[in-house]
């Protein structure tokens, strides 16, 4: 009998010591933490549409603009009203206070991207309706849209940081080096020659009866290709200019 007691003791033990960890970790009850995420496809499209989201968000779209046209012939000279920050950029007072200076919403995108890129190859097992032709789609979209931000950030400040892997914790670098633009360039294009081999053709994405139709917009072979010219013709500037 005491043996018997000795034994049920240890065993309780041994049990309590095993299930000390699930008892005290607690998950948050409002978030999905990554373990419990990229398990089923929709989770994997859910991701790719978030890049998408916050390339329509204001904070994104406004420095297109003003990165972009606001250099050109098409954007003409008006009242600023309270916005001293872009007459600042029109008379060329550049600060580095100056909000458009700003380039946290690219690399918001570019991050969101190296995510899917690092976890969709592992929904393969995890979803039999997640195909390998679905995920070289994504890859392929993702990798465009990277180079698209980081194409972007190149030939409105020159010397970026390229960052080519998924932040996801604290744990890792999150400060990276400056890199030339001739480096930045290729790697952009590198992702764009992946790419192109990828991603689908106008007109072959799935229909989506929905009014908020959401495969408009998404990379085409002939957004690839035409990304691809810009960036050559800024790459040749930048030789031209060393």
């Amino acid at each position: 009998i005491a043996r018997s007691a000795k034994a049920l003791l240890l065993g309780t033990m041994v049990a309590m010591t095993c299930s000390c960890d699930d008892f005290l970790t607690i998950s948050p009850t409002d978030k999905i933490v990554l373990e419990d995420f990229w398990k089923s496809k929709e989770d994997v499209e859910s991701m790719v549409a978030e890049s998408y989201r916050m390339m329509s968000h204001w904070n994104f779209l406004s420095r297109v603009v003003v990165w972009g046209e606001l250099r050109g012939d098409n954007v003409v000279e008006g009242n600023y009203g309270n916005n001293t920050d872009i007459k600042n950029i029109m008379e060329a007072n550049l600060l580095p206070s100056n909000s458009y200076n700003s380039w946290d919403a690219f690399y918001s995108v570019i991050n969101n991207c190296n995510q899917v890129l690092k976890y969709a190859p592992g929904v393969l097992d995890e979803d039999p309706d997640f195909t390998q032709g679905d995920l070289n789609v994504v890859r392929g979209e993702m990798l465009a849209v990277r180079a698209l931000c980081h194409f972007y950030l190149v030939r409105t400040f020159r010397d970026i940081p390229l960052l080519t892997e998924a932040m996801v914790d604290d744990s890792q670098n999150l400060y990276q080096m400056q890199v030339d633009p001739i480096v930045a360039l290729d790697s952009c294009l590198n992702d764009l020659k992946v790419a192109e081999d990828l991603v689908l053709t106008t007109g072959n994405y799935p229909v989506d009866n929905d009014i908020n139709n959401k495969n408009m917009g998404r990379i085409t072979k002939d957004a690839v290709r035409t990304i691809m010219a810009d960036v050559n013709l800024w790459k040749a500037a930048f030789l031209e200019w060393k």
